[in-house]
């Protein structure tokens, strides 16, 4: 029997992860290599894309009634539909980008579909890689004045911010009145009728 190929890319959120975790991604590649009356032969190929890792546990189920029968390159534990295969001591470590197979082989009854769904730590393969957590907004507004994302306050950050602006105006407009030169008074300026009278005085001196 032709041997059947699922191949499945990821990513997802990691359910009870901490706030600061590394990028999480997968990739998986589900292959029925042979197939007989009562079992099947599978293989399993996973890729890391996210960040490295130094240990790996990936999760499926069956939905045909499938029993993980022997299996090699992993350790596999089954309970109902659940299957769980984790890594032994010389493949836990995939950068990224890195790469492991393990294979089994199981038995089935009536039908035997590939698994559709897989999770690598927790991380559910569909398609990308998942950054990580949002870093959440950046910073507020400044002190003292109220927050102008927040529509019920747009009025009140306006109105401060046209008080601020006169009270600059005035303390510069203070300042330029001071660093202004006095100009003389008219009291004290000399007419041209008392210029004149001087000028005669000395003359006649």
């Amino acid at each position: 029997m032709a041997a059947a190929v699922a191949v499945f890319v990821g990513s997802g959120v990691v359910a009870g992860a901490p706030p600061a975790r590394a990028a999480a991604g997968c990739a998986v590649t589900y292959s029925v290599s042979s197939q007989w009356q009562t079992g099947f032969g599978a293989s399993v190929a996973v890729t890391n894309l996210g960040d490295a890792i130094s240990q790996w546990t990936l999760e499926w189920s069956f939905t045909a009634g499938q029993r993980v029968t022997e299996h090699w390159n992993t350790v596999i534990t089954q309970s109902a539909a659940a299957v769980t295969a984790r890594n032994v001591s010389y493949n836990g470590s995939l950068a990224t980008g890195g790469r492991t197979e393990f294979g089994f082989n199981g038995s089935w009854s009536g039908s035997n579909p590939s698994p559709t769904v897989f999770r690598l730590n927790g991380t559910t393969c569909t398609g990308g890689v998942d950054p990580g957590p949002d870093p959440g907004p950046g910073p507020g507004p400044a002190p003292g004045l109220p927050n102008p994302t927040n529509v019920r306050h747009v009025g009140l950050w306006r109105r401060h911010v046209g008080v601020w602006r006169r009270r600059v105006g005035r303390v510069r407009g203070a300042g330029r009145r001071q660093q202004r030169p006095a100009s003389p008074s008219p009291a004290n300026t000399p007419t041209p009728e008392a210029n004149t009278a001087t000028w005669r005085a000395n003359t006649a001196t």
